[in-house]
């Protein structure tokens, strides 16, 4: 099977959930640089979207990068 393609946007996200580990979105958009900085659904649809891709999985109310 193909392995999912990943916006710039969602590899972005992707290395902030490589470096934190398990974390909340709300966290995730607080690592970013100020100049990256996005809404909170913006970051939360693109979790929602790795999640599809397979990249996350969500852990109650966390996301964790899948192995």
């Amino acid at each position: 099977m193909k392995e999912p393609r990943l916006s710039k946007a969602e590899t972005r996200i992707l290395e902030q959930y490589w470096k934190l580990g398990t974390a909340s979105v709300r966290e995730v958009l607080e690592t970013l640089p100020e100049d990256e900085r996005v809404a909170t659904t913006t970051v939360q649809t693109l979790v929602y979207r790795l999640e599809e891709k397979g990249a996350v999985e969500r852990l109650r109310r966390l996301a964790t990068p899948a192995l």
